[in-house]
């Protein structure tokens, strides 16, 4: 039997209402266990709080950088879902040293 993967979003309250309609946020709740809070900014320090014990995120717009101290809150991390166009800058060489699988959005947008 598996696990219910964890998946934070890493998106600001902005964000998440232009990625996420209602039934999409249902959609992903049907098989993983999302943690989110409305913050209207992210900075370091919250996301070293909302992507404890990840297994995936989004990001997007507002998304401050993956660094080695934020993803060291999350050893399990396996894939990271960015919401717009660039990965530039949210992901740091260490989710590539770590082997994190990374998608985009960039080809919808």
């Amino acid at each position: 039997m598996m696990n219910t993967p964890h998946v934070s979003l890493l998106l600001t309250k902005e964000t998440k209402e232009k990625v996420f309609t209602p039934q999409e946020l249902r959609r992903l709740k049907s098989f993983a266990l999302v943690r989110y809070q409305p913050y209207p900014v992210l900075d370091p320090e919250l996301l070293k709080k909302l992507i404890r014990g990840a297994d995936g995120v989004v990001t997007g717009w507002g998304t401050p950088p993956l660094t080695k101290e934020v993803l060291d809150q999350a050893p399990n991390l396996k894939i990271i879902c960015h919401s717009a166009g660039s990965v530039k800058p949210v992901v740091s060489d260490e989710v590539w040293q770590r082997k994190i699988v990374v998608t985009t959005a960039a080809p919808s947008l």
